[in-house]
């Protein structure tokens, strides 16, 4: 049986992992629908996740940086 901690780490391995997939799925999406509607071919597709994965580094990076500061880490 894990311990609770194991179970918050699980949640927050989790947490991170949906993190990235709804963001970059998001603006995906998103940049999909907009070709469709400007018929831009693939363009804003790809900006779109372009877009996406680089707000799920920088939302990811900011939930470890709280995450380490609330367990007293190492991180300034």
């Amino acid at each position: 049986m894990a311990s609770k901690s194991g179970y918050e780490l699980l949640g927050f391995i989790t947490q991170l992992g949906l993190i990235v997939v709804t963001t970059v799925g998001l603006a995906g999406y998103a940049g999909s629908w907009l070709d469709d509607k400007l018929g831009t071919g693939a363009v804003l597709t790809g900006l779109g996740v372009l877009f996406g994965i680089a707000a799920a580094y920088y939302s990811v990076y900011t939930t470890l940086e709280v995450f380490f500061k609330e367990k007293g880490g190492t991180r300034k």
